[in-house]
């Protein structure tokens, strides 16, 4: 953590971000994924909110672009904890697709893809539960239903010739 950083947090340098946001009676507000109320430490990310008028409010994604913007980490499973469960947008199940074709996508612009379609699935189910463990994910066979269009399309992407 740079000095300023640490100082503007109202921490020493080299503190413990956790430890410092609970110190100012933030932390609890912070990790309960509420907004994060206290003094202004984030210029530009305050708001007011409805129910507590006159009381400084961060708004956990602006908390999160901050620490980013000075090179601070926050531990994974936290910031994990700060996001909303993935959802479609639809009534009914939860939906991580947007996850796995992002992921799909990254893998045949790297060109680090499957050749076979079902070890592929197999592959992105694998890195669902390495890297999204609390997402829902679908077993392989359904995986391979729902990228199958969009494996056949960057296929064929790939293989066309300028």
């Amino acid at each position: 953590m740079s000095e300023a950083a640490a100082l503007s947090l109202g921490l020493e340098p080299g503190g413990n971000l956790i430890e410092g946001l609970v110190d100012m009676g933030l932390g609890q507000a912070f990790l309960d994924r509420q907004q994060l109320i206290g003094r202004a430490m984030l210029s530009g990310a305050l708001v007011v909110h409805p129910g507590m008028a006159g009381t400084a409010c961060f708004t956990p994604a602006a908390v999160l672009s901050w620490l980013r913007a000075n090179n601070l980490q926050f531990p994974k499973e936290l910031a994990a904890a700060l996001e909303p469960p993935a959802t479609s947008g639809a009534a009914g199940r939860p939906s991580s697709k947007h996850l796995y074709e992002a992921e799909l996508k990254r893998r045949f612009d790297a060109g680090t893809q499957a050749t076979r379609i079902s070890q592929q699935a197999r592959d992105l189910v694998a890195w669902m539960e390495s890297e999204h463990p609390d997402e829902p994910r679908p077993k392989s066979k359904a995986m391979e239903d729902a990228i199958r269009s969009l494996f056949r399309g960057f296929s064929k992407r790939d293989n066309q010739t300028p």
